[in-house]
């Protein structure tokens, strides 16, 4: 009986499931209700993500671009990549004409960020993928 045990536990792993990769644009902007408008790279922040793209239509407007998807291969990779965030916002006020290059909120979840690039509420975001909103 014991040996039987121990066989199902070999077979089973124990737990030892890999974690789950992060979403693609494409599933999140799904699950909002959205389309994809295009898919960018960051020049600046573009070894951190692993996809991002410009989302639009449905709850994300009809200004093509107005809420943005970013992805990350890890979480080092979304905390490196928020932390770079909050150094572009906050160094906004030395830029020409005091323009900030980084968001001032962000829907944050498990390897994914959503920003809105004109003045769209992240609220939906919340309600449809979870996370939180965070302010920098």
């Amino acid at each position: 009986m014991l040996l039987t045990a121990v066989c199902l536990v070999g077979i089973t792993g124990c737990g030892s499931a890999k974690p789950a990769g992060p979403p693609s644009p494409a599933a999140l902007a799904h699950k909002l209700g959205c389309q994809i408008y295009d898919y960018f790279s960051d020049v600046e922040w573009s070894y951190d993500t692993a996809k991002a793209a410009n989302l639009e239509n449905g709850p994300c407007g009809g200004n093509s671009g107005d809420i943005v998807v970013i992805t990350f291969p890890t979480q080092r990779l979304e905390d490196d990549w928020l932390h770079e965030n909050a150094l572009a916002q906050s160094a906004g006020a030395g830029n020409p004409g005091g323009a900030y290059v980084g968001y001032n909120y962000l829907a944050v979840g498990h390897l994914w960020v959503a920003g809105s690039v004109g003045n769209s509420s992240l609220s939906f975001v919340i309600r449809a993928l979870g996370g939180r909103i965070s302010y920098f």
